[in-house]
């Protein structure tokens, strides 16, 4: 019988049973204590992580930052309107829609996002430090409950480092090329102006000062869409593994109440009791993440139909690995999310 069994049954002092038992009990100690400060770790960290991508943009759901998050918003609202103005007002042929709805998708989800999390900050906030608190505060006895609780607690803190490093370097990627491409154009055709990483209005730049300040004003772009729609993808994933984590543990802990307690009726009520709050905290991400995931869901699957459809019209090879590259990066992101 493996040693961690023997605690189910109460305290029972080790000479009844065998005369090297604090040398089993300190290999125990040393064996799977340090499983629990790893999981407990890494709850700190995916928590720290999220929340420090939301702060950056300023609607961290436990704390205020309006200056942040009114520039922010200003700059997305701005720049997505004149974007969609861009896309009414430029030439309706087919590769300019469709070039325009697929910039324009992840800053409409972006703006979305941060107004749902700025609408719902209360709810969110409460979710947040409850699901944290079970975290951290739960009791996990066997052997079982500890393995499940640190390959669950694992996983949210790679999802966010994959997901933003990802998203970085395709946002950095496609905002280069965009000012190359423009520069080229330039060189190539002095009749024509620069043309802008980012499609909004169409104005005849012809000031290398004038272009270089847009340019800067669209980086902005990039730290958007990542502390908003990035930050807000990390923080549901984080809360969802939380909790699908405590529900696994949950069963464990049923099976260990079953077959090792004599009095396991009065322990089932508490397990109850749990249960009913994982399913609570579970309808409470529904209520505050429904609308996102559905936006999330219709959003990345047109975004990936209209990058599909570029890797197979588009012959230029420049705009070939581009297309290929965003398509990579938005499908990943996709099978990450789902």
């Amino acid at each position: 019988m493996p040693f961690y069994v023997l605690f189910i049954f109460g305290p029972i002092s080790s000479e009844q049973f065998f005369p090297n038992m604090m040398i089993l009990e300190d290999k125990f100690i040393i064996q799977y204590f340090p499983k629990i400060e790893l999981g407990i770790a890494n709850v700190r960290r995916s928590f720290n992580w999220s929340s420090s991508l939301l702060k950056c943009m300023g609607i961290w759901p436990l704390k205020n930052y309006d200056p942040i998050f009114l520039f922010y918003f200003t700059y997305l609202f701005l720049h997505c309107s004149l974007a969609y103005a861009q896309m009414f007002l430029s030439p309706k042929t087919i590769d300019d829609v469709l070039l325009n709805i697929a910039e324009n998708i992840p800053l409409t989800m972006t703006l979305t996002k941060v107004m749902i999390i700025r609408v719902n900050r209360k709810a969110l906030s409460k979710l947040f430090t409850e699901i944290k608190e079970y975290s951290l505060t739960e009791k996990y006895e066997t052997k079982e409950e500890k393995m499940t609780f640190l390959n669950y607690t694992k996983l949210p803190p790679r999802f966010i480092a994959i997901t933003v490093c990802s998203m970085t370097m395709s946002d950095i990627l496609y905002y280069t090329n965009g000012l190359f491409f423009g520069i080229q154009i330039v060189k190539e055709n002095n009749s024509m102006g620069y043309q802008l990483p980012y499609r909004t209005l169409d104005v005849d730049i012809r000031d290398i000062r004038i272009y270089a300040l847009i340019c800067v004003y669209q980086i902005t772009y990039i730290a958007s869409i990542l502390f908003g729609y990035v930050g807000f993808d990390c923080m549901f994933v984080n809360l969802s593994i939380q909790v699908i984590a405590q529900f696994a543990i949950l069963s464990y802990k049923v099976k260990t109440e079953l077959n090792y307690s004599k009095n396991y009726h009065e322990g089932m009520k508490k397990l109850v009791l749990r249960h009913y709050r994982l399913i609570r905290l579970t309808e409470e991400l529904e209520d505050n993440f429904n609308i996102p995931i559905m936006q999330q869901l219709l959003g990345t699957t047109l975004h990936i139909c209209i990058c599909g459809y570029y890797v197979l019209m588009i012959s230029s090879d420049v705009q070939w690995d581009i297309c290929q590259l965003e398509f990579v990066a938005n499908r990943f992101m996709n099978q990450n999310l789902d």
